[in-house]
C-alpha cells in the first residue's frame, strides 16, 4: 500500500475554506469546452472512462470513491447512447479515454471540514502533429474542460454533482459533432 503524506496548505487557504461552510465555492474554471477542439470527438466509436482520485482524506465516508465517480459518468454516457466499454484496447477500436481526474486536499487543521479541489474532466486518445503527421501521442488530450473551488466538508457530495456538469459538457461537445 502506498504511503499518503498529509499536504500542507496555507492558513488563507483554509480560513476561505472554512468561511464557506457549507457553501460549494468553484473559484476557477478550466478550458470551458472550445469548439476548437471539438471535432477532435468526431467518428469516436467508443468510450472507456477512467477515473483517477487523489485525496489526503479518505472520501467513501461521502460517497465520493472511485467506483460512485465512474457509475455517475458511465450511466449519464449510457443514457445519452454514447458507446461505453470496459475493454483495454479501446484505441484500437476508434475510441478514447474519458478521463476524470479529481484531487481533494484538506489541511491537517481543518479535520475534514474544509476541502479544496480540482476536478478536470478530458477525452485522451491518440494525435499526430501537423506538421510532422509521423509523430504520434499515444495519449494526447483532446478535449478538456474542469473547475477548482472549495468545500465545506458537509457538501464533499456536490463534487459528484459538479462531475454531472462536467459530464454533460461533453456530452454536448460531443454530441454537437456526432449527431444522433
Amino acid at each position: 500500500m502506498m504511503k499518503t503524506h498529509p499536504i500542507s496548505i496555507p492558513w488563507s487557504m483554509l480560513g476561505v475554506g472554512i468561511m464557506c461552510g457549507a457553501l460549494v465555492l468553484p473559484i476557477a474554471k478550466a478550458d470551458d469546452d472550445p469548439e476548437l477542439t471539438r471535432p477532435s470527438l468526431k467518428g469516436l466509436r467508443w468510450i472507456r472512462v477512467s477515473i483517477r482520485l487523489a485525496s489526503t482524506n479518505d472520501l467513501k465516508g461521502f460517497g465520493v470513491t472511485e467506483d460512485t465517480l465512474r457509475t455517475d459518468v458511465e450511466l449519464k454516457l449510457r443514457e445519452a447512447g454514447l458507446p461505453i466499454t470496459s475493454d483495454a484496447d479501446v484505441l484500437k477500436r476508434g475510441g478514447a479515454f474519458l478521463c476524470v481526474v479529481l484531487t481533494v486536499v484538506s489541511p491537517k487543521e481543518a479535520e475534514g471540514s474544509a476541502f479544496a479541489y480540482n476536478l478536470e474532466v478530458h477525452v485522451e486518445q491518440p494525435a499526430s502533429l501537423m506538421r510532422d503527421p509521423s509523430i504520434i501521442d499515444p495519449l494526447a488530450v483532446t478535449w478538456s474542460t474542469g473547475v477548482t473551488g472549495f468545500l465545506g466538508g458537509e457538501r464533499i457530495r456536490a463534487i459528484r454533482d459538479t462531475l454531472g456538469d462536467l459530464t454533460n459538457k461533453f456530452l454536448n461537445a460531443y454530441l454537437s459533432v456526432n449527431p444522433r
